[in-house]
C-alpha cells in the first residue's frame, strides 16, 4: 500500500513510520506546519510545531528511506482552531482544540494531500484503533489505557475510518520507546508535546487578546440568586470547578458555576453546586453514521482525562441527544466534548454544544406538613430555570411535587421505593448522615418529620 504517514517529529508517530516500512509498503512522511511558534514565543519543547520538530521527522524519514514534505497549514489552523478556540472561550465555554485539530486538520486536510500524492491510507501515531467488523469501521481505545486517544477522534467518518492506520493501537507506551531506540532515532527519549500547542505556559488569557487586539473587559462575580460578590478579571480567565485564583476573599470556598457572557458575569457557589445528571449534546457525530438506537444505554466521557461513567442516551427529534449521567458529574462544562463508549467502542460525540443542565439542590429545613415523607426517582425529571425552583408540575404517582410551605417548601409523594437505598445513594439524590438515621427502622424508606437537611439533585 502506499501510506502518507503524518510525523510530528516525535517518538510516537516516528515508530508508526518505522513499523509500516518494515512491513514493505510505500510511504511518505510529512509534517504539517500548523502555528509559527517562534514568532508567538512559545517554547519549542511544548510544542509540536518547531523547527527542531521538523528537522526530527526529516531525519526518521532520511533514516527509514522515505520521500518526506512539510504542509504548510497556518493559514487553515488559525481559522479552524485558534479562532474558534477564541470565540469560544469569549462566549463562555472551554473549548478543547485538540478535537477540532484531529478533525479538521490531521484528516480532513491531511487526506485532501493524501488524494493528491495518490496514497491509499494515511497513518498517524494516536492511541487507537481502527477495526473492520463485517464491513463497518470501528473506532476503538488503545489496548494501552494510559495513552488512549480515542476521546478526541469521535468525529471520525466511517470513510476516514477505512483509510486510516493506526499501528501504535496495541503497543504499550514503553513498547515504542523501546522501538525507536533500537531504530537508532534520537528522539527515543523525546518528551511528549504539551495538549495545546499555541498557548504558552497555559495562559490563555495572553492567547485570545493576542488574537482578539484587545483586553477582556472586567465584570461581577455574583452568586446563584445574582448578588454581587466582587469583580473579575473577564471571563477568559474562569472555567466552571474553578475555586482557586479566584482574587476575592469569600467566606468558605467557592467555585465557579456557570459563566454567563451577555452580562459579562461569572456566577460562584458552592461545590454541591457543580454536580449535575442531565447533559444536552450537540453537533453530533455517529461512528456509524447513525445511532444504535433512539434511547440506549452507555458509558461517556466529558473531558478528556474524566473517566467514563454509566449513562443513559436519548436522542431527541432535532439530532442532539440528552445525557442522564447515573450519579451526578461534577463541572460539566460548555464546550467540551462528551464521547459515548460501548465497552471499548467509540459510538460518537457531541463538540461545542455540550451544555449543562442547571444543577438545582432542593434544601428542605423542617417545612416539611406530612407525619412522614415517601420519595422516588422519576428519570423524566429536567433542571428548572432560575426564579422557578419552588414549583414543579403537579405530581403523578411516583414524582415530585413541590408545593409552597412557608418560607420552604413541603415534599409530597406516594408509593415509595427504598429511599435510604435508591435515592440518598442513587443518581438523584444525597443526604446528610442524619437523615438515613432518621427513617423509620420498621418501614424503610419512609422518613419521619423530624430536623433534617435533604439534598435533591435532578
Amino acid at each position: 500500500m502506499k501510506i502518507l504517514v503524518a510525523m510530528s517529529g516525535g517518538v510516537d508517530s516516528s515508530v508508526c513510520a518505522a513499523l509500516l516500512t518494515e512491513k514493505g509498503h510505500e510511504c511518505i512522511g510529512c509534517t504539517m506546519k500548523l502555528y509559527d511558534n517562534e514568532d508567538a514565543g512559545v517554547p519549542k519543547e511544548h510544542t509540536c510545531c518547531s523547527l527542531d520538530d521538523v528537522e526530527d521527522a526529516r531525519s526518521v524519514a532520511m533514516h527509514l528511506g522515505m520521500p518526506y514534505f512539510v504542509f504548510n497549514f497556518t493559514s487553515d489552523f488559525r481559522e479552524k482552531i485558534i479562532d474558534r478556540f477564541v470565540a469560544g472561550y469569549l462566549a463562555g465555554e472551554t473549548p478543547n482544540p485538540c478535537i477540532d485539530c484531529n478533525r479538521f486538520m490531521k484528516f480532513d486536510r491531511l487526506f485532501d494531500r493524501a488524494d493528491v500524492l495518490e496514497c491509499d491510507h494515511i497513518a498517524t501515531g494516536h492511541y487507537a484503533r481502527a477495526v473492520n467488523e463485517n464491513g463497518k469501521f470501528l473506532l476503538k481505545k488503545a489496548l494501552d489505557p494510559s495513552k488512549d486517544q480515542s476521546y478526541v477522534l469521535y468525529s471520525m467518518t466511517q470513510k476516514q475510518l477505512s483509510r486510516t492506520l493506526f499501528p501504535l493501537g496495541e503497543l504499550r507506551k514503553s513498547d515504542v520507546r523501546g522501538i525507536a531506540a533500537s531504530h537508532g532515532f534520537l528522539n527515543a527519549d523525546k518528551p511528549d508535546s504539551q495538549d495545546i500547542c499555541f498557548v504558552p505556559d497555559g495562559d490563555y488569557a495572553k492567547v485570545i487578546e493576542l488574537h482578539t487586539g484587545k483586553p477582556t473587559l472586567p465584570g461581577n462575580f455574583v452568586d446563584r440568586d445574582g448578588k454581587i460578590l466582587g469583580r473579575h478579571n473577564g471571563i477568559i480567565r474562569y472555567t466552571v470547578g474553578q475555586h482557586k485564583k479566584l482574587g476575592i476573599p469569600l467566606p468558605g470556598a467557592r467555585y465557579v458555576c456557570e459563566i454567563r457572557p451577555e452580562s459579562n458575569e461569572v456566577v460562584l457557589g458552592e461545590e454541591k453546586d457543580l454536580y449535575g445528571c442531565t447533559v444536552k449534546v450537540g453537533n453530533i457525530n455517529w461512528i456509524a453514521g447513525t445511532p444504535p438506537a433512539d434511547n440506549f444505554r452507555c458509558s461517556a466521557k466529558l473531558r478528556y482525562r474524566q473517566p467514563e461513567k454509566p449513562c443513559t442516551v436519548t436522542v431527541n427529534p432535532d439530532g442532539t441527544a440528552t445525557l442522564v449521567s447515573d450519579e451526578p458529574q461534577r463541572a460539566v462544562t460548555p464546550g467540551q466534548a462528551a464521547v459515548f463508549y460501548d465497552g471499548d467502542t467509540v459510538l460518537g460525540g457531541g463538540l461545542d454544544a455540550v451544555v449543562a443542565a442547571a444543577t438545582h439542590c432542593l434544601l428542605i429545613h423542617d417545612v416539611l406538613q406530612c407525619d412522614v415523607v415517601e420519595i422516588v426517582v422519576d428519570d423524566s425529571l429536567q433542571p428548572l430555570p432560575d426564579g422557578e425552583r419552588s414549583a414543579l408540575p403537579a405530581a403523578r404517582t411516583g414524582v415530585w411535587s413541590l408545593l409552597h410551605a412557608g418560607n420552604g417548601r413541603k415534599a409530597a409523594l406516594c408509593d415509595a421505593q427504598d429511599v435510604t437505598d435508591r435515592v440518598l445513594t442513587g443518581r438523584l439524590g444525597k443526604a446528610i448522615p442524619a437523615l438515613k438515621s432518621a427513617a423509620c427502622p420498621e418501614k424503610p424508606g419512609i422518613v419521619k418529620k423530624r430536623n433534617y437537611l435533604l439534598e435533591i439533585f435532578f
